[in-house]
């Protein structure tokens, strides 16, 4: 799961593309789903965010591809199993790392 804004010329797909290629160095191959517009903390502030659900063909990756991150991101990429996420998301929490609320709701 990664996190980014919307440029003012993009849609929320084409910013999950450029995000995720940007974060991780992998490319998307194709969109599988966009949610509507949800809110994270309503009533506390009035952001917003779509989720992008995307694919990315793991069979051509030999190893971690390269992130092109601008100064001052620090992002470590992790590549799991779908049928493992769930326990290894729990096991960060208990180790007090941060997980990132959206990701859980996976």
């Amino acid at each position: 799961m990664y996190l980014g804004l919307i440029d003012e010329s993009e849609t929320a797909e084409q910013a999950a593309i450029r995000e995720l290629h940007e974060e991780t160095g992998y490319k998307a191959t194709r969109t599988l789903q966009i949610s509507p517009v949800v809110v994270s903390d309503p009533g506390m502030t009035n952001a917003n965010m779509q989720l992008v659900v995307v694919s990315v063909d793991m069979d051509d990756q030999l190893e971690i591809p390269d992130p092109k991150l601008e100064a001052g991101e620090f992002i470590v990429t992790k590549v799991v199993e779908l049928a493992e996420l769930k326990a290894t998301l729990e096991n960060y929490d208990k180790e007090v790392r941060l997980v990132v609320h959206e990701t859980m709701s996976l």
